[in-house]
């Protein structure tokens, strides 16, 4: 009986998985393609069918289908874990109480105060009668988990409290806020609301957004969660979680703006579709999008307010390099509406999407008959698009067809362009003096985390089948005594979650020696090989300041250290 990832491994190949994400060319009998974790303009990345694992030579980063996952959706352990088991129909057993994590157990309040919401929507008669009115079959409230929040002051409260949940965690997940009146009281923070789960790129429940349906004291349309530790605003997008795959077998998103659109979207076929939900339109999110597609069509609505919202998300996308067109609803219109009276012409909107800059500088040609306030308009809200844009031939196309169509010298845009790009420039150039916040490199610290959690699940184990003594003097060796006390220090404070995921991950696992031995080795060759960079670094500065004695001695450092490594890798090989 293997366990729940060796189960996942055995239906799904690495170059199905990652072949879902990103486009992939054959190379002899493996696979290669431009790396999603940095930018490259030749492939670095390459996939390894027999061995099931990638590896990219540009940046380091390698793993499996389970950490790929991880990062390219920004999940954690049982996300990605939830991701995969969906697509290979592996069932997850459900974990042990005894070892849920604190998160753990936030999602699963998130996951009962959503069922809570759902089964008072089925009694809310004239809550579904207005969900009807704007078009939304039942089907599709049941697949998107839509909802009720009672106008109650503390109607999900009392339920999550009655599930075993304490006031603090469901305060935490934003379900709750503390009274200003009575210290020590709290209240719901939706109520009389239509409720609109939002989920992690797993399915999982983080967040609400509530749209008022009965008056709950406020005047806010829609309240939406505050930032938790479930939820991170400026890196989620509704829908995600659905559309992803069908972004990338599309080669394009369409981006909406808020819940009804998103729902209308998918319900009409348009399965590619997701929403900022009302908020601004992050880099974040976008560079999320663009992993999958470089292309994205904004479909935002058609008053001043909707195409200003639109105009901030495809500022954003151009400095990405994305490729981006506009659907423009009629006047009036949003999505929503659009595809409830004609879905058609909201098919034909999207499909006839043009770039930006077309449209914008279309909109300056139609509403000034004045020469110099087009021009004027034209180097207010056309421009700085231009600018942006990464190809020169792409620069050159766009800037001809404004001289001819706005009556404006080419050569005279063209000045004004490479102005504003000196000033991108300078803007894009970081502060050397401003102290840097240097995270621990992810494979490294990866590495260390999966190894703890070994060892603290077989320190739990009243048979170990690792000589963990032997593990950690090999640890020490290579850490260092004193940073390896540091770093299992840290580790006890996440001890529980660590356990949980190698439990899941080895359980039922006979090669644990094996896969233990390979992690130590994977440890051992990024500390050598930081090590390596910092001493070539030193190496330089030595150089620069002509200290021979020196540099003789770092440069033999440097000689020991490629040695120890190639012996590495030829052990590893």
């Amino acid at each position: 009986m293997s366990s729940h990832v060796e189960k996942i491994k055995e239906k799904l190949s690495i170059v199905d998985v990652v072949g879902s994400y990103i486009q992939l060319e054959k190379a002899g009998t493996n696979y290669k393609a431009k790396c999603p974790f940095h930018n490259e303009k030749s492939p670095s990345f390459f996939i390894s069918p027999d061995r099931n694992t990638y590896y990219c030579f540009g940046c380091g980063h390698k793993g499996d289908i389970l950490s790929f996952v991880q990062e390219f959706e920004g999940l954690d352990f049982m996300g990605a874990l939830r991701v995969l088991a969906q697509r290979a129909g592996v069932t997850l057993e459900k974990e042990n109480p005894t070892i849920r994590t604190e998160r753990e157990k936030l999602y699963l309040a998130m996951e009962h105060a959503t069922l809570f919401f759902q089964r008072e929507l089925m009694h809310k008669t004239d809550a579904k009668e207005y969900l009807k009115k704007r078009g939304l079959v039942e089907k599709t409230v049941r697949e998107w988990r839509v909802g009720y929040a009672p106008l109650d002051w503390k109607a999900v409260s009392t339920y999550l409290l009655t599930k075993g949940f304490k006031i603090e965690e469901i305060e935490k997940v934003g379900l709750a806020k503390k009274s200003d009146k009575r210290e020590g009281d709290h209240y719901d923070r939706f109520r009389g609301r239509i409720m609109f789960p939002l989920f992690d790129s797993s399915g999982r429940v983080i967040a609400f957004s509530g749209r008022q349906f009965e008056h709950d004291g406020t005047e806010a349309k829609y309240i939406n969660s505050p930032e938790t530790v479930l939820f991170e605003k400026s890196r989620v997008l509704y829908g995600f979680d659905k559309a992803k795959l069908e972004i990338r077998k599309r080669d394009y998103s369409l981006l909406v703006e808020g819940q009804m659109d998103l729902l209308m979207s998918h319900q009409a076929g348009v399965s590619n579709a997701i929403a900022s939900s009302g908020t601004a339109l992050t880099q974040d999110q976008l560079e999320i999008v663009r992993r999958l597609s470089n292309k994205v069509v904004i479909a935002y609505d058609g008053d001043s307010a909707g195409l200003a919202a639109a105009a901030r998300g495809w500022q954003i996308a151009l400095k990405l390099g994305m490729d981006v067109k506009i659907a423009v609803m009629p006047k009036g219109k949003d999505p929503a509406d659009l595809i409830l009276e004609d879905p058609q012409a909201f098919e034909t909107i999207v499909k006839n999407a043009r770039h930006i800059i077309d449209v914008e500088l279309d909109r300056i040609l139609q509403t000034f008959s004045d020469s110099r306030e087009r021009a004027l308009e034209v180097e207010k809200n056309v421009l700085p698009y231009v600018a942006e844009l990464k190809s020169e031939i792409e620069k050159g196309h766009f800037i001809s067809k404004i001289a001819h169509e706005a009556k404006i010298k080419e050569d005279v845009i063209w000045q004004e362009i490479r102005k504003r790009e000196k000033n991108l420039y300078t803007a894009a150039v970081p502060d050397v003096n401003k102290p840097q916040n240097k995270a621990m490199p992810a494979r490294k610290g990866s590495i260390e985390r999966t190894l703890f959690g070994i060892l603290f699940w077989q320190e739990k184990q009243s048979s170990s089948v690792l000589d963990s003594l032997d593990i950690k003097t090999k640890l020490s060796n290579i850490i260092g005594k004193e940073q390896m006390s540091d770093i299992e220090t840290e580790m006890r404070k996440h001890q529980d979650e660590l356990i949980f995921e190698a439990e899941v991950s080895y359980q039922d696992s006979k090669n644990l020696n094996t896969y233990t031995d390979e992690l130590v080795k994977s440890l051992h060759e990024e500390y050598l090989r930081e090590l390596f960079g910092k001493t070539v670094k030193e190496l330089e500065e030595a150089e620069r300041e002509r200290n021979a004695d020196k540099a003789v001695e770092l440069l033999q450092k440097c000689q020991e250290i490629s040695s120890q490594l190639s012996k590495l890798l030829r052990e590893r090989a």
